[in-house]
């Protein structure tokens, strides 16, 4: 019977320590699960600094030609109008700017972790 307790206490079922491998494989999950984290604050602070500039930029376009409206000389609030619009149009850009480089990044981050989630399956097998 010692014989038999011994043999089942040698199978890596029964061990209650996991392998380096998958400590390691682990460890490299959670720092690229963390990186991940970061990533999407950094976007999110990406778009909320685009969008603080547009706000900026919008108050005075708008101050301009509100400022504008009882001239008889309608061209200036033309170009304040104009103005207004390349604001606009460089808003959408930084914002477009902002979503591409997340995709970039997250597009990354998501092969890092499914390669992690490899190396733990295979680091179980192992």
């Amino acid at each position: 019977m010692s014989q038999f307790i011994q043999a089942l206490e040698s199978r890596r079922l029964m061990s209650a320590t996991p392998s380096p491998a998958m400590l390691a494989a682990i460890a490299k999950l959670e720092t690229d699960i963390m990186k991940a984290q970061s990533d999407l604050t950094t976007f999110h602070t990406a778009v909320a600094a685009t969008n603080a500039t547009f706000l900026t930029a919008k108050a005075a376009d708008l101050a301009a030609m509100k400022a504008d409206l009882g001239s008889k000389d309608q061209t200036q609030l033309a170009a304040d109008r104009l103005k207004l619009h390349e604001d606009i149009a460089a808003h959408t850009a930084g914002l477009k700017t902002d979503v591409a480089g997340w995709i970039t990044t997250r597009h990354a981050d998501i092969q890092a972790l499914h390669a992690d989630l490899l190396a733990i399956r295979q680091a179980r097998g192992a």
